[in-house]
Parts: C-alpha cells; sequence; structure tokens
C-alpha cells in the first residue's frame, strides 16, 4: 500500500478569512527590550483586513507595544485539525477609546452564553476594568500561511 505524501501549500484568501473566524487563540509576540521575542495567547478578531484584540492598560505587552510596536500574531490549528498556521506581521496600533467595546466583543466570540454565570462574571469583570481596556489594532504588513494536504 501506498503511503499517503503531504504537500504544502498556501492558503488562498477565502481559506485564510475562513481559517481566522474560527475560534482560535492567537499569540502575539513582542520584542523585549533585551531584543528577545516575548509571547502570549489572546483572543483576537479578523475582519479580513486587520486583527484586533484587546489589553489591560498596565499589561506588560503595551509597555513592549510603545516602546517598539512591531509584531507578529500567530494563529494555528489545534490537535487532530489538518496542519495549517497563519502568521501576520506588522506595527500594532494602540487604541484608548475601543478597549471595552472590542473586549465585549470578544468575550460574545469566545464565550457560548453569555447570560451564564462564567459570562456574566467576565463581563462584570471587563465592566470594572473599562477605563484600562485598551484595543490593539494590526493591520499587517504582511501574512504568511502553511498548509498541509494529503495526496
Amino acid at each position: 500500500m501506498k503511503e499517503p505524501t503531504v504537500k504544502v501549500v498556501k492558503l488562498n484568501q477565502q481559506e485564510r478569512n475562513d481559517f481566522l473566524a474560527s475560534r482560535r487563540l492567537a499569540v502575539l509576540s513582542t520584542n523585549s527590550a533585551s531584543g528577545y521575542p516575548f509571547s502570549v495567547p489572546l483572543w483576537y478578531a479578523w475582519d479580513g483586513k486587520a486583527i484586533r484584540m484587546f489589553s489591560m492598560g498596565n499589561a506588560a505587552k503595551i509597555a513592549r507595544l510603545r516602546r517598539d510596536p512591531r509584531v507578529s500574531v500567530l494563529v494555528s490549528n489545534v490537535f487532530g485539525e489538518p496542519v495549517r498556521w497563519v502568521a501576520l506581521e506588522g506595527k500594532v496600533m494602540i487604541n484608548e477609546e475601543n478597549g471595552f467595546r472590542t473586549a465585549l466583543g470578544l468575550l460574545a466570540r469566545y464565550v457560548d452564553d453569555l447570560g451564564s454565570p462564567s459570562g456574566r462574571e467576565a463581563r462584570k469583570r471587563y465592566q470594572a476594568v473599562k477605563p484600562l481596556l485598551l484595543e490593539l489594532r494590526l493591520v499587517p504588513d504582511r501574512i504568511r500561511t502553511y498548509a498541509e494536504i494529503q495526496d
């Protein structure tokens, strides 16, 4: 019996957008003062042109982004899925005004039932820190994709 061969391809725009529309974690990599990358997982939303995330304004990643806004954001498959990933690179814009709105939008994207105790509790926590929430927006300069297809 012939072993299946694996072919590596780039995702087309529709495949990329469909992949990014599914509920996954993004890994945001920023540049530390020492020059080493520092990566953290975040919720995100992709609209076909930009990726939006949120953070507390006093988070260490915000200090890193204010010093150097260049980032890489990686979204990958989960175990058991075909191997795929999308990497977006560019400079993050920090929006002081939209943090709470973005946080609530992402809460709705990632929590199945906003009326559940955990959904209500998360909304309360976001409301309590509303003035500290910032939106992180990346319009990528470069997008790389990877997908393995078995023949």
